[in-house]
């Protein structure tokens, strides 16, 4: 069945389906409805057919004249050549428009909305994922759990000797270390340097990642002596192993002679 412009245009309307553009051709627009009426269950030919274009070139100009709203409808002949020249074209109501209408369409299934956007589909659902979320998923305990094994490898302490390399501190016998992240609180620690010390995990962490800056002499090719800086770890780290019980034993008969009576 061959259509022409005006008669697909008809069939996208019957069928809701806006073309994909405003000023299309008759082969891209017999593409897009084929697509659509294989999704819709039906083919070109019966909405057509139901349409009344059931013979080639047939106008949909010169198959019905439907006035504007609320005004009468008038059917004319196919052909425009009537028997009688003089008779006068039947009037329908609006209200009989509607019945004209439903018949036309007998038949034919209801075109579902098809969301040509692939990201609208993926928002779509990316909206129903979050609306089947709850806080009632998140195992109370099970997240306790986890922040309590964090805090305690946060904390484990690690024994070391530390020495620093920056000149700038060179006369200082330790400094303060400050540390913080999400799970725990700040921690501060007295770090005495060139001195066997326990340290937090967190905090030792923090220590190998300084750096501080350096200078040095270098001589150019003509003789000429420049200066150079680069970046060092500001601090040595000695990994000592695990405190014996003997040095244990030793450390608390010193604190004991000195007073302290807590460990």
């Amino acid at each position: 069945m061959n259509l022409n412009i005006k008669q697909l245009r008809a069939i996208a309307t019957k069928l809701s389906y806006k073309p994909s553009k405003p000023t299309i051709g008759v082969e891209k627009l017999t593409a897009e409805l084929e697509i659509f009426c294989d999704e819709v269950g039906t083919t070109i030919e019966e909405v057509a057919i139901s349409l009344g274009f059931n013979k080639e070139n047939d106008d949909v100009s010169t198959k019905y004249h439907i006035e504007p709203e609320n005004q009468s409808v008038q059917i004319q002949a196919e052909t425009g050549n009537s028997s009688n020249p003089d008779e006068t074209p039947t009037v329908l109501k609006p209200s009989e428009t509607a019945k004209l209408e439903a018949k036309l369409t007998e038949g034919i299934p209801t075109p579902t909305p098809v969301q040509n956007n692939v990201s609208e589909i993926v928002e779509t659902n990316e909206i129903e994922r979050l609306k089947s979320l709850s806080f009632t998923t998140v195992e109370a305990k099970q997240f306790k759990s986890d922040e309590t094994k964090q805090t305690k490898e946060a904390m484990r302490l690690i024994r070391v000797r530390l020495s620093c390399n920056n000149p700038n501190k060179k006369s200082l016998p330790g400094e303060i270390f400050t540390v913080r992240n999400a799970v725990l609180p700040e921690v501060k620690k007295f770090i005495q340097f060139n001195v066997p010390t326990h340290v937090p995990q967190i905090m030792l962490n923090m220590i190998k990642e300084k750096q501080c800056q350096l200078f040095k002499q270098e001589r150019l090719p003509n003789g000429n002596k420049v200066t150079k800086s680069h970046l060092v770890p500001e601090y040595n780290i000695e990994m000592l192993g695990p405190i014996s019980t003997d040095e244990y034993n030793a450390i608390r008969q010193k604190q004991l002679a000195e007073g302290f009576d807590g460990v």
